[in-house]
């Protein structure tokens, strides 16, 4: 929908200056996804971190014309601005009339779990009979809410938004912005946030969205859900149960059949969950297609489409060093932009092919809406579209791409799949065209073992540690040792396009393999010696110089390159002492070839509070070696000090730059900030077993059955990094719910499981570690750090990306 720039004049206070007549389609916040430049307002947003005001000149040059700015900007001719007291505000505000366009019913999800995988499966469900707008990704914040609901058009029948809080107040704004007339509450942690006094008010301030509704749905088992919401809202609640008969909705399970019965209509759907989260939030979308009035035909047909438990997009190793972002569970415009914003993140490689089927929410003859997915394809500049389907076929002779392959079905495709080789693969694809097959053709690991890493929760944990720092200091992110674990150049892509200073590596191979997948970002290499030089100069990586000796070697060979000088302050492992400075400033006072980029120490006990007074000697020393080696180097090297702990626990040694290490994973040495643990190790039962009393189980038999024993086998061994000391009790998994011991010896390949009485079937998600067990529960049951635990996961694991 075209919107005049004066609308905002009519929605919000401010000011236009310039041509009040000029039209905006689109809105956007981030300077980076935007594909349709002469159509789009830009907004903005001016942070404690960031200012969205500096890339105003740059968008120009790309043609976008119409701003929201929070100051006066000075514009060429031609361009316009709204000048406001808060772009966000605005933004809002502007959502809210937006929303007011429409009368189709839109349903509002929230919860402090399952909030997106409940909207996408209700969207799914819904989708059997209609046109469905939704909220892109997990975008439910007091931006992405405005921003996903701007998304809705006329040719939407539904709307379907997720609504995310961290604190009071947040949720009048999102309500106002949704204005849902059915709601859904999944469910509340266990506990309460810090942003809320109690689990008490997180409920209540959560439960605001629901204020425009007609009907609000819950488990009529979590009871301080329910019986909150029916205080509040007393006529409106629909609570179903699959144990009390009491709630006003019961439902029956009889092995995966689903029963139940709604205003006369009898549903009678097959299930693909018996147990656990997947079949409460399945119930919940149920419950929604129900009050939908979605027949029993509708909804089994939605139920047989239903994506895999984890639907998020994704990212895997490909066939061929190729990378493959698989989004193969939805097509709609909104979430094709997301997918190639999270698409462009990584460029481990310079070729870029879409395989992409007919869009879900556009009618074939809808120009436009195609003009807009050419657009978007040709502004995140893709190479290769490989495109399936009639109505899509029917647009691609205006599409000017460098290369278009057309399939009238994923079958014919799949009978003449072309080569792929050393490219990024974007799989994006209507759920009834099943490319998950194609994934499958295309995958380059197959083990059921996965290692999920979380780019949105990574970036979470940089802007907590972000929000510690003033604006002028850098931030070195480490990503050495495989990225602890989670995949060097995968991570170090995200941590490029969200604007990181640095980069640290250990070994020069490290910095080599991240400038051969797409890295630009200066590279620290913190263990260097003369066979690595070469390299350094060849890849413009920094080495870091620890003495005399080796700096005399580097001089030696007369080479341009940039260092880092290592001080010995108290770790006693490499450095310069404060005997060697004289001789030190000497060297690089007569040298030219050398550029001296930082100075740098590393606390030994930065976390400890018994050490403080070390620490403290430490970067007193640190100072006094810097200010001595300036005296002889032509400008200021940058400044560091501190590492995860530090940068929580003494600001101020944060001096010119901070080095995040483990923090970035996710866990915080000092157990102060909020936090999300980016890694989640999983497997799943192989085979279950009935070992008869007094026999053994697995090598040396070192477990013996007294009594008749269900084993479950699952495919993780000490070669994946589940060591042998978990084996024989030491360790526990988490299956539905259920902490469930280890039994006998763990073997390379295997672990063995002790499962009589629980409920547990074969082909079951099991969690090494993530939310429950952590990886702090696997370093106590092992007596060692969590450092080791996450560096230890094999590397033949399936590492699996998502946002």
């Amino acid at each position: 929908m075209k919107y005049p720039l004066t609308i905002l004049s009519k929605v919000a206070d401010g000011k236009i200056l310039g041509d009040g007549d000029d039209q905006f389609e689109y809105v956007h916040t981030d300077s980076r996804t935007i594909s349709n430049p002469e159509s789009t307002l830009f907004i903005a947003k001016k942070g404690p971190q960031f200012d969205g005001h500096k890339f105003i000149p740059d968008l120009i040059s790309k043609g976008v014309r119409l701003f929201v700015t929070e100051r006066e900007v000075d514009l060429p001719s031609g361009c316009s601005q709204f000048v406001t007291r808060d772009s966000l505000a605005t933004l809002q505000r502007l959502a809210t009339f937006h929303r007011s366009n429409f009368d189709y019913p839109v349903v509002g999800i929230t919860g402090s779990y399952a909030k997106t995988i409940v909207k996408e499966w209700s969207s799914v469900l819904l989708g059997s009979k209609y046109r469905v707008a939704k909220t892109p990704a997990s975008h439910n914040s007091k931006l992405g809410v405005p921003l996903s609901v701007l998304e809705m058009n006329a040719n939407h029948q539904a709307g379907v938004f997720e609504a995310g809080i961290s604190e009071t107040g947040e949720m009048s704004v999102l309500a106002n912005i949704i204005k849902p007339e059915m709601g859904v509450f999944t469910n509340i942690g266990s506990a309460h946030a810090s942003g809320f006094d109690s689990r008490l008010e997180k409920i209540r301030e959560k439960a605001k969205l629901f204020q425009s509704c007609q009907k609000i749905i819950c488990c009529f088992d979590h009871k301080e859900i329910y019986q909150h919401l029916t205080d509040q809202y007393p006529t409106k609640v629909l609570g179903w149960s699959l144990q009390n008969p009491k709630a006003l909705l019961f439902l029956t399970l009889n092995e995966n059949q689903l029963t139940f019965d709604w205003e006369g209509v009898d549903y009678q759907l097959d299930i693909p969950y018996h147990q656990g989260v997947e079949l409460e939030n399945l119930c919940h979308a149920v419950v929604l297609g129900a009050l939908l009035k979605l027949s029993s035909l509708e909804m089994q047909g939605g139920i047989g489409l239903l994506p895999s438990l984890d639907m998020r997009l994704q990212m895997v190793e490909g066939i061929n060093n190729c990378y493959l972002l698989d989004d193969t569970y939805t097509n709609d415009l909104s979430g094709l932009e997301v997918a190639l914003q999270k698409f462009s993140e990584q460029n481990q490689h310079d070729k870029r092919s879409v395989i992409l089927s007919d869009l879900s929410d556009l009618k074939g003859d809808d120009e436009n809406g195609y003009l807009r997915v050419y657009n978007l394809l040709k502004s995140h500049k893709i190479n290769r579209l490989i495109a399936v389907g009639e109505d899509l076929k029917t647009h691609l002779d205006s599409f000017e791409i460098p290369e278009i392959l057309s399939f009238n079905s994923t079958e014919e495709l799949r009978s003449a799949l072309p080569p792929f080789s050393k490219e990024m693969v974007l799989i994006k694809g209507a759920r009834k065209f099943r490319f998950e097959r194609i994934i499958q053709d295309l995958e380059a690991r197959q083990h059921r073992t996965q290692l999920r890493i979380n780019f949105t929760s990574l970036i979470h944990n940089i802007n907590a540690y972000r929000n510690l720092i003033q604006p002028n200091t850098r931030l070195m992110v480490m990503v050495k040792a495989f990225a602890y674990g989670g995949g060097s150049a995968e991570i170090a892509n995200i941590l490029q396009y969200n604007n990181v200073d640095y980069l640290g590596v250990a070994y020069v191979d490290e910095g080599v393999a991240l400038r051969e997948n797409g890295i630009r970002l200066p590279i620290m290499v913190m263990n260097t010696d003369e066979r690595d030089l070469s390299l350094c100069q060849s890849y413009h990586l920094e080495p870091e110089v620890y003495s005399i000796s080796y700096l005399k070697q580097i001089l030696s060979r007369k080479i341009n390159l940039t260092i880092h000088l290592k001080l010995e302050t108290g770790m006693n492992r490499l450095g310069f002492t404060h005997q060697d400075l004289p001789e030190l400033k000497q060297l690089i006072a007569s040298n030219e070839n050398l550029k001296v980029a930082s100075i740098f120490s590393h606390l030994a006990s930065a976390e400890n509070e018994a050490d403080s007074q070390f620490t403290e000697g430490q970067a007193t020393r640190f100072q006094e070696m810097y200010e001595n080696i300036v005296t002889s180097l032509p400008q200021r090297p940058l400044r560091h000090l501190v590492n995860s702990a530090g940068i929580a626990r003494w600001p101020d040694y944060h001096f010119d730059m901070v080095r995040l290490g483990i923090g970035a994973a996710g866990l915080d040495p000092t157990s102060t900030l909020p936090l999300q643990p980016i890694g989640q190790l999983v497997t799943q039962v192989t085979q279950l077993k009935w070992v008869q009393k007094g026999e053994s189980v697995g090598y040396n038999r070192a477990f013996k059955a007294t009594e008749d024993t269900m084993i479950a086998v699952i495919p993780i061994g000490y070669a994946d990094g589940f060591l042998r000391v978990f084996g024989n009790g030491q360790a526990q998994v988490m299956i539905n719910d259920q902490l469930i011991k280890t039994v006998g010896n763990i073997c390379m390949d295997m672990t063995m499981l002790d499962v009589t009485d629980k409920e547990v079937r074969e082909g079951d998600q099991v969690t090494i570690f993530g939310e429950r067990p952590t990886i702090s529960d696997l370093a106590n049951w092992s007596n060692t750090i969590p450092y080791e635990v996450l560096t230890n996961v094999g590397q033949r694991v399936k590492r699996v990306y998502s946002w």
